[in-house]
């Protein structure tokens, strides 16, 4: 390695360099065959290292988590996170997130065409369709209905009554009454504790 004062560089820059290639230069050469390296799983490997290059304690578990336990199954014990830090998943019921802390979110929104809103509710009508949740909370959850839209069409939607640990009961309702049979979207959304 080295800099040659041409083109108006600086001596002093010139001989600064040189100064750090002779006392680093053996050193600078060793780190070439991962410092080149194509991608940084490729650099770890080249280094001798595993999936992770750095873990981490975290807690007063001294629990270890590295890339590789971030996402995977949660688990505790007694109140303390022993598992990955993220879990997710899906089924016919939804999708749901759980977090070590103890957090669980789970949503749908699916079209189907076996919803009728046709129950005279004073002026307006109303349906109801039972949601299981794609996992099941540790007690009640806060529900958060979502739409109830027909076609072209939209209503509202709301909770019908205090939902379970496992299901929740949802509400549309619509200026008009409508039959089963036309392509219905609902969604919804569920946050609680699943520990």
């Amino acid at each position: 390695y080295a800099v040659a004062p041409i083109l108006g560089y600086d001596k002093d820059l010139s001989d600064r360099f040189n100064l750090i290639a002779n006392q680093w230069g053996a050193t600078l050469a060793g780190i070439k065959p991962w410092a080149l390296s194509a991608n940084a799983a490729a650099a770890r490997g080249d280094l001798g290292l595993g999936s992770a290059a750095v873990r981490e304690a975290l807690g007063g578990s001294g629990a270890l988590y590295s890339r590789d336990s971030i996402l995977g199954a949660v688990s505790q014990a007694s109140g303390i996170p022993s598992g990955a830090i993220i879990e997710r998943g899906a089924n016919a019921n939804g999708d749901y997130v759980r977090y070590a802390d103890g957090t669980q979110m789970c949503w749908f929104n699916a079209s189907v065409t076996d919803q009728a809103i046709d129950v005279p509710y004073g002026s307006l009508f109303t349906g109801t369709r039972s949601w299981s949740f794609p996992i099941a909370f540790s007690g009640s959850p806060t529900v958060n209905p979502g739409l109830f839209r027909w076609g072209t069409g939209a209503g509202w939607g709301t909770v019908g009554g205090i939902a379970s640990a496992t299901a929740a009961t949802l509400r549309g309702f619509d200026i008009v009454s409508r039959a089963a049979g036309t392509a219905t979207v609902i969604s919804a959304s569920a946050m609680g504790r699943w520990f």
